[in-house]
This record gives structure tokens, C-alpha cells and sequence, in this order.
């Protein structure tokens, strides 16, 4: 059993107005001829409601990628 002892902020961001984007879930597929697909979920934080799906694809073995 857990028990809260406090409640509170545990991490401000002492920039509110820098944040960053995260990229979860890659996933590549080797095309053949030398091209790969890359899929990933990228948004401001897991589950976020800006969340989307890219795909990346490179033409060159994985040296250049192209969203």
C-alpha cells in the first residue's frame, strides 16, 4: 500500500516559453534499393493531445531523410 505524504509541484520548466518535441515508437522498414520508411509518433509529451504520426523516408540507405 502507498500512502501520500505531500503534494506539490515536483519540476516547473524555468522557461515556459522553450519546449521541446519527443519522438516515440519508431518503426523502419527496409524498401529495398537502398530506401527505408520510418514512422514515429511525435508530440510535446507521451499521450499529448498534439500527438501525430510522421512518416520519413530515405532514398539514400538511412544518410538523407525526407518528412
Amino acid at each position: 500500500m502507498m500512502e501520500l505524504k505531500e503534494t506539490g509541484i515536483v519540476y516547473r520548466n524555468p522557461k515556459p516559453h522553450v519546449w521541446s518535441r519527443q519522438a516515440y515508437f519508431p518503426s523502419v522498414v527496409n524498401l529495398g534499393g537502398g530506401e527505408l520508411l520510418c514512422s514515429m509518433v511525435i508530440g510535446q509529451a507521451f499521450e499529448s493531445p498534439d500527438c501525430r504520426v510522421y512518416l520519413a523516408r530515405s532514398r539514400d540507405e538511412g544518410r538523407t531523410w525526407s518528412f
